[in-house]
């Protein structure tokens, strides 16, 4: 009983003296190193010397009405970051660069599909049947967007007309489109019965 004690003390003691040297150490890094050492060189004191200003000082600008005044750092950056009059990448006639005519049809295509989404959402399913004939008169079945157009198709027959024919086409459907986005959502609809979303 006696030895526990002792050496819960000394455990004590130990780490008291401990903490008093970590204060004392401190303390005297903070104020005895910098009365005494002279300054070191670091690396930002060998880097040669800039004319801008400190990051955060104010500095006085020199301007040729006399005026004084004192400006921080980001308007002197503002004004030294402003395109020169004269530069010739400014002054050259610009052209946007040409749409080729596959990114319009790809853009087109996006809208289409996301026409037909909403249109499933709101269950204006002769919207979305018209915009199933509007897509398949202007898009090749070649061109690698019919898996897109068959899957809207599986929607639309298990949303609107629900039949064992619908779900075994969507189930053929998901079999053999791995890479659609709508594979998903035709899994969801028409073999597990869930809203469409």
């Amino acid at each position: 009983m006696k030895e526990t004690r002792r050496s819960g003390r000394q455990v004590r003691l130990a780490v008291s003296l401990s903490a008093l040297g970590l204060l004392l150490g401190s303390a005297y890094l903070l104020l005895g190193s910098a009365e005494s050492d002279p300054p070191r060189a670091t690396a930002a004191s060998k880097m040669p010397k800039s004319d801008a200003p400190a990051r955060g000082r104010e500095h006085r600008i020199e301007r040729p009405d006399g005026d004084d005044r004192i400006a921080d750092e980001k308007t002197e950056y503002l004004a030294s970051s402003a395109p020169r009059l004269s530069d010739p990448l400014h002054d050259a006639d610009v052209e946007p660069h040409p749409v080729s005519e596959e990114r319009l049809r790809m853009a087109k295509h996006h809208a289409w599909f996301e026409a037909m989404i909403q249109s499933l959402k709101q269950e204006n399913y002769g919207l979305a049947r018209s915009l199933l004939r509007e897509h398949e008169s202007e898009f090749d079945s070649e061109d690698g967007l019919e898996a897109d157009r068959r899957g809207f198709e599986r929607l639309l027959d298990c949303l609107d007309a629900p039949s064992e024919s619908a779900r075994e086409k969507a189930a053929e459907f998901i079999k053999q489109e791995r890479l659609t986005p709508l594979r998903r959502s035709v899994r969801r609809v028409c073999l597990e019965g869930r809203d469409f979303r």
